[in-house]
Parts: structure tokens; sequence; C-alpha cells
């Protein structure tokens, strides 16, 4: 294949003609020799010499030849990837693994990306057997420059998007959250590390299911989470809220000993945090009420073994109705209020936020259904919660809030762990 840095320019230019001869090229060059194509992209991808633009694209391209959103594609080519000689498969992965540590962070994004993809064919049959350990390495090596840290809990999320706990060994398993957790800590220095490993744990909400079953795991995952949510970076108290929504809704019988200070946590977000972070500590209630409902639901209908029903929205409601909400018709006031803004002020607000209003106000099917055995009718606690805390955001006098609106999670199957 002609020069690859050449063709991989050409096909970015903005002239048509030349554009379309490039991937013409490469094209052919896949289709031709694919081990060559893939060997001569994953050198570009780490080499410091070449163009970052060029880097970056050989690495999408990469990823993108092992990789596709359609399932039966996906696995045409993963079942590609594997025919290619284990000697060039080596080669590559060594140019990829390589530029976790580049410095420049879009190239450790593509990079991070391109193993995970990788990974995602390898694993399931038992192939690169030291990646996991070689990924824990990383994180643990406290000499390390944070960028390599950094990307290598970027790649450690993107896999477990990519495999499930069925494809990993127990060591490896508890490798992978011992360098998840590792990064979470409050001793951590880089605040991007600490970002990375909480959408990591976001990932591997699943692979942490015999740790919750243990108390003293359990606790840890606990307290270093709820520590990211105080974290100096919104970025990172955004992402450890987003994580405990994916307890909430994965190991919401787990959740007892922790629910007060979550509670406590949630209630000083939504009236003093940015929006985006009270947007997700909403959001764990919210997640916590579709639980509850489900299983009042359950209860109900009469099942063998009822799940554990901790009725803390209940609880939670009880003690917001002491603190700030008296009754129901002052939270109408205060929506009706931002819904009757004048033009000025409603250019402070995003449409959401409007529309978040309407939404509270429209009365809701779901309260027309018979009452439960608790007395309160079934599917108003999702409704309630949100809307109080809601009200307590804006009492607290903050104007920009927003709450997203949206179907239950809640499937009659397995659960999504994605952030």
């Amino acid at each position: 294949m002609a020069d690859i840095t050449a063709i991989l320019t050409a096909s970015q230019s903005h002239d048509l003609a030349a554009r379309q001869t490039a991937e013409t090229q490469l094209r052919v060059a896949e289709e031709s020799n694919l081990a060559g194509f893939l060997t001569g992209l994953a050198s570009e991808l780490g080499n410091d010499q070449k163009p970052p633009e060029t880097r970056q694209l050989a690495g999408l391209i990469l990823k993108n030849a092992v990789t596709s959103k359609d399932e039966a594609r996906k696995a045409e080519l993963q079942q590609r990837w594997l025919s290619i000689d284990g000697g060039t498969r080596n080669v590559i992965k060594q140019h990829v693994w390589g530029v976790l540590g580049s410095e420049l962070k879009e190239i450790r994004h593509t990079g991070a990306q391109a193993v995970s993809k990788i990974a995602g064919a390898e694993i399931p049959h038992k192939q690169w057997p030291d990646l996991v350990s070689g990924l824990q390495a990383n994180v643990a090596d406290t000499n390390a420059r944070p960028g390599l840290r950094q990307a290598t809990l970027e790649a450690l999320g993107f896999i477990c998007e990519e495999v499930t706990p069925e494809h990993l060994t127990d060591t490896e398993v508890n490798a992978m959250l011992t360098a998840i957790f590792s990064g979470m800590r409050k001793e951590e220095p880089d605040v991007e590390v600490r970002l990375a490993a909480c959408v990591a744990l976001s990932n591997a909400m699943f692979f942490a299911s015999e740790n919750f079953e243990r108390q003293n795991e359990r606790d840890h995952i606990m307290q270093v989470t709820c520590e990211c949510t105080v974290c100096p970076d919104v970025r990172v108290r955004q992402a450890a809220y987003e994580v405990l929504v994916g307890v909430a809704e994965n190991y919401y019988d787990k959740l007892a000993p922790y629910i007060t200070a979550i509670f406590n946590l949630t209630t000083k977000a939504t009236k003093e945090d940015d929006e985006s972070v009270a947007l997700q500590a909403i959001e764990f209630w919210s997640a916590v009420c579709e639980e509850e409902v489900a299983i009042q639901e359950e209860i109900e209908d009469g099942v063998d073994e009822p799940p554990v029903y901790h009725r803390f929205v209940e609880q939670a409601l009880g003690q917001v109705r002491v603190g700030a909400f008296p009754n129901h018709s002052l939270h109408v006031c205060r929506l009706s209020r931002v819904i009757t803004y004048t033009h000025h002020e409603r250019l402070t607000l995003s449409f959401l936020s409007l529309s978040s209003c309407r939404c509270c106000l429209k009365p809701s099917p779901s309260r027309t259904r018979t009452k439960s055995r608790t007395g309160t009718t079934r599917g108003t606690w999702r409704w309630l919660v949100v809307r109080v805390l809601v009200w307590s955001r804006r009492a607290s006098g903050t104007k920009s809030w927003t709450r997203r609106c949206h179907s239950s999670r809640r499937t009659s199957g397995t659960k999504s762990c994605g952030v």
C-alpha cells in the first residue's frame, strides 16, 4: 500500500475527487490484504511523528474494522479479526497498547476504544489473557503518567461494554474492579483519573455483583462513590451520582445501610449544586421510585417470594415534608411560577426546564390506578419524589434547573449498565 499518511490526509480533503480516490484506495487495501492494512493503520496510530489527525483517523478505521453497531455484522467482523494469524494480531495490539500512554488526549482516547474493541473480539475466545492484569498494573503504577492511568481506566470502562462477566475469570473481574476503585479514591491527585474511574464503574456495575454480596467490599464501593459526590470537580460529582443511579437500579436490596447518607448528599446536591449534578441526584430517587413501584406491583400480584421492600421513598418524603414541603399546593405554585416567567426570565432557562414544569403539572395516567396495600396510589411515588426534589431546588433560589423526562428503565430482562 502507498504512503498511508498521505492517503489518510487525502481522505479528509475538501476536494471531492481527492477524497473519493483516497477512500477507494483504503477500501481496496482492506479487501486485498486485511492483515497488512490493519498493521499499517496500527503503525500510523502508534507513530508519534505522524500528524495527530491521521493517527486518530487510523485508530478509528482500525476500530471500525473490528466492530459494528449491527450485531450480525459485528460478529462477522470479529470472526474476520480472529482469522488473522496470531503474530500479526500481536503486533497490532502492541501498537494500540502503546498509545494509551500518549501525550495527546485524543490519541489516548482512540487507543482506549481500539483496545476495547479488540478485547471484545478476543476475550470471549480466551485470547489476550494478560490484558486485564496489564491494565491493572498501569493503574497501580503510581509513577506512571496520569494520562496513561486515565486512558487505562477509560479502556476498562469500554471493555465492560464489550464483554460480559461470564467471559472473565473471578481473578480478572477482581483485578478490573480493584483498578477502578483505586482510581476513584479521594487520595487520587489527578481529577481526570477519578473521572475515568467513575465512568468505568458505571459500565462495570454488572461485574460487581459478587462484590456487592460481601459487606466489606460493598462498604468500600459505596464509600469511594459517596466521596466522589463531593469532589471539587463537577464532572466527577455528576459521574458519581450516575454510579449511584446504577446501584439503585441493580442493587436496590443492598441500599439500606447507606440510604441516610445518600439522602443527605442528594438533598444538598439538588439545592446547591450545578444543574448537571442536581439532575443526576434527582435521577437516583427516580430510579429508586421505579424499583419500589415495581416491587409494589409484584407484592400485589401475590408472588411467592416477594422482593425486599425498604420503603425508601416513603421515608424520604416524610423527611422532606417535615423540613420543607408542608403542602402540595405550594409546589404547584412554584411550578406555575416558572411556566409564567417573563420573556426575559425565560431566556435564562433551558427548553427542558420549561418542559419539565409542564410535565410535573400534567396529570399522570398512572395516578388513576387503584390504591396499593400501603394506601398509596400505585405509580405515585416516582411522581411525588421527583417533584419534591425539583421544588426543593427551586425553593433554594437556584433558577437554572431541569429534569429529564424518560420512560421506565426496568425491563423483564437484563438491565443496561451504560452512562
